[in-house]
């Protein structure tokens, strides 16, 4: 399985992609702004120049008509040609997403809330589907059964496709998901959170006040 690390903070990208398990970086449009990023291109450069030769990169393509979501999805390849484009599970997306295919653009469908949603993108030629966890317990709605019939429909049709797991938002979905069979991607707080828990912490910390030289 895959782990990506979800930030646009170059040093927490560069801290995280030191470790052995990430495996890339993802994006969004929302992240950006709220870094207050002033070069989208410029800054997802810096972010690429982080990578190792087996690490990737997935950013965001936004336009609210497909032409405009086409073009930009053109050129954050034309700018980083080695980067997954993700864009939206909607009537745009899934519009433009056989030309994206013919141009040999990976492609990451995001905003999925269903697995009817989420067998589409795969059939639109979808490599990654993500599908937005914490947003669907939010609307009342089980991520995790939906899933199920996601990566079902996905080996009953042998689809290339994986699931993503977007928007986790506590080490119990991290767990989950993987148990699924799931990639994720996940912000610095919940890796944190699941790479050493509070009581971790507590006993290493004894650990060391009482070594023996």
């Amino acid at each position: 399985m895959t782990i990506f690390v979800d930030t646009v903070n170059i040093l927490e990208a560069e801290r995280w992609l030191k470790q052995p398990f990430v495996k890339g970086v993802t994006t969004n449009p929302l992240s950006l702004s709220q870094h207050k990023v002033k070069d989208r291109f410029e800054h997802l450069k810096k972010l690429s120049m982080l990578l190792n030769k087996e690490q990737i990169l997935m950013a965001q393509a936004t336009g609210e008509t497909p032409d405009e979501l086409l073009e930009d999805a053109r050129t954050l390849h034309e700018v980083l040609p080695n980067v997954i484009v993700k864009i939206p599970a909607d009537r745009n997306g899934f519009s433009i997403a056989p030309t994206l295919n013919h141009d040999k653009i990976e492609l990451c469908f995001t905003a999925v809330f269903s697995a009817a949603q989420g067998i589409l993108a795969a059939f639109a030629g979808g490599h990654y589907i993500a599908p937005y966890v914490s947003k669907m317990q939010d609307a009342k709605l089980d991520p995790w059964g939906e899933i199920e019939e996601m990566m079902d429909a996905f080996s009953a049709h042998e689809l290339d496709a994986h699931v993503l797991a977007d928007y986790l938002s506590t080490p119990q979905d991290v767990s989950r998901a993987f148990a699924l069979g799931c990639h994720i991607t996940a912000k610095p707080s919940v890796l944190d959170q699941s790479l050493t828990p509070t009581h971790t912490d507590k006993m290493v910390k004894e650990f060391n006040r009482v070594r023996i030289l």
